[in-house]
């Protein structure tokens, strides 16, 4: 080759100065072109025992690219990666059969070397040939393995750095997805994100959710259609037993295959796709998704996998929490007609019992007195009860009345000391009390934060031993007026305490001597609070120490 062809490819980079394998490839094949004074360079990469061509360099094209050969059953190429050496040829024997390929056909003498980077076996080899000049020989097989050794390293180098980025960016969809969904608890918009997000990762035409019925028998739960050929949301379809959607039901594997949308009146595509969503073995949802344009290759499909583990666990918290719900307003429903019926009969009762106990219906006899008064005070218990059923239920729906206005929490303070006294004398409790010095103007109403006292100072009276000890203090600050219920009781252990402010929620241990109760108390008290801007937070506690509870409300002026 003369002096002037050959200078340009003298200014070729090193083939180790790029990461991204194509140009590695690329420079690996003009410098091996340009050290060896080879026409032809080809790359070629063993899979299963197949060989492929990777990249290729023809000094006879104008842009040097060259067109696919056969070298796919090339048996020197094979021989030289089984030997792991260089094979020369020459002649070429491929020149006698090579068809339609003209460029092959001229080559007279041929290298074939293995890329080797120790210690890894070679699956990677150039082929290089000359239509002209002398055959190769040791001296260039020498200069082309050293060459060849380097191209190994960059190249699996540069796959390795790819392969990283891949990874990366399939991360990166993962925490995007979690990001979008993660907080998300309607599954109608769970549903509909995780589409959007799966056909724009992909690039795809058509994404749809479906769960499995039983069977062969599949509902489809959203469809997202750049072609705006919606998918009817709600329809079961009967699938057939080969269908792409039982094999990944069955296989929890991605399935690429022909998904029967003409059976539901939508126009088919040409490439389907099915990701299984999958949370702890249990088969949640199923991903489809579909396009036209080619068929999806192993990194979507591992980026679809990717979406597809956040949008399982996504989806089923999704569906979990509305089945939740679901079953909350089901039992408020039912406690707030129970609670409707109970106030007639129990009025009733009520009316009686303090009739009989005062002597309006005549002098009741004397063994009557106790279990009269019994009934009485057990019928306050029951309508208290009832009380705080129906307003949870107005507090969870949001229709429960609150008007606040001004009020001041000295006088709260006083007069929950005084409701509270008679029972801290009959328990043999001390009751601390520190009120704010004078006159403090709240936000909330009186008889609500009457009732958030009454529920503090009862808890710290119910979870104390014998003789409990309870301090009432407050503090006023800028825009805050804080009141603190404290006892020296049982406390609460750390397993309870992201609880207890939840509607029915109890902890139930007889053992320990914890009282029977509703576990509406704290629920009403914080809903309350909030209501008037403040808030109720477990402040303090200590199993076997005690607990303290802090009660928020703004000031009056801080409010308006």
């Amino acid at each position: 080759m003369d002096n002037a062809a050959k200078a340009p490819l003298e200014e070729v980079p090193d083939v180790g100065d790029s990461l991204d394998p194509a140009k590695v490839m690329e420079r690996t094949l003009r410098r091996a072109a340009d050290e060896a004074d080879a026409d032809l360079v080809v790359l070629l990469r063993r899979e299963d025992d197949e060989l492929v061509e990777e990249a290729g360099f023809d000094r006879a094209s104008l842009n040097g690219h060259l067109q696919p050969i056969p070298l796919a059953g090339d048996q020197a190429s094979r021989l030289a990666l089984e030997l792991g050496e260089p094979v020369l040829r020459s002649p070429e024997p491929l020149s006698a059969g090579a068809g339609s390929s003209a460029g092959l056909g001229a080559i007279r003498h041929s290298a074939r070397v293995p890329l080797r980077a120790e210690p890894e076996t070679s699956a990677l080899l150039l082929f290089l040939g000359r239509r002209r000049g002398g055959p190769f020989t040791r001296d260039d097989a020498a200069l082309l393995e050293v060459l060849a050794h380097q191209a190994a390293i960059a190249i699996r180098n540069a796959e390795l750095y790819e392969r990283a980025q891949k990874t990366a960016r399939r991360l990166q969809v993962g925490v995007d997805v979690a990001l979008e969904v993660a907080a998300r608890l309607e599954p109608d918009e769970v549903v509909e994100r995780i589409l959007r997000r799966a056909l724009e990762a992909v690039e795809a035409d058509r994404a749809t959710l479906g769960r499995m019925e039983g069977g062969f028998e599949c509902t489809i739960l959203g469809s997202v259609d750049r072609t705006e050929d919606q998918a009817p949301v709600g329809r079961t379809v009967s699938l057939e037993s080969q269908d792409p959607v039982v094999e990944a039901m069955t296989t929890r594997r991605p399935v690429q295959g022909h998904l029967a949308y003409e059976r539901i009146g939508m126009r088919p595509l040409r490439w389907d796709l099915v990701i299984p969503l999958v949370v702890g073995g249990e088969l949640v949802a199923l991903l489809g998704v579909s396009r036209d344009r080619r068929q999806f290759d192993e990194d979507e499909i591992a980026v679809l996998q990717q979406i597809g583990s956040v949008a399982a666990l996504a989806f089923r918290n999704a569906t979990l929490f509305q089945s939740l719900r679901e079953a909350s307003r089901v039992r408020s429903q039912f406690l707030n007609m129970a609670a409707h019926e109970l106030r007639t009969p129990l009025s009733v009762i009520g009316g009686y019992a303090s009739m009989l106990s005062d002597g309006t219906l005549g002098e009741a006899p004397s063994a009557w007195r106790m279990p009269l008064a019994v009934v009485v005070e057990k019928t306050k218990e029951l309508a208290h009860l009832i009380d705080d059923i129906l307003l949870a239920g107005r507090l969870e729906s949001g229709v429960a009345r609150t008007s606040g206005r001004s009020m001041d929490l000295t006088a709260a303070l006083r007069e929950a000391t005084q409701r509270a006294g008679a029972r801290a004398k009959l328990i043999d409790a001390r009751l601390k009390v520190e009120p704010p010095p004078g006159t403090v103007q709240v936000w909330g109403e009186p008889d609500h934060v009457a009732r958030i006292l009454d529920n503090l100072v009862n808890n710290a009276f119910n979870y104390s031993p014998e003789q409990a000890e309870v301090s009432i203090t407050s503090e006023v600050g800028e825009h805050w007026a804080v009141v603190r219920v404290e006892d020296h009781g049982r406390g609460i252990s750390e397993e309870h305490r992201d609880h207890i402010f939840q509607q029915f929620y109890r902890v139930e241990d007889p053992k320990d001597g914890y009282p029977p109760g509703t576990g509406l108390g704290l629920f009403i008290s914080r809903a309350l609070a909030e209501r008037y801007g403040g808030n109720l937070d477990l402040e303090w506690t200590e199993p076997g120490q005690g607990s303290r509870f802090a009660l928020r409300l703004p000031l009056f002026d801080a409010a308006a």
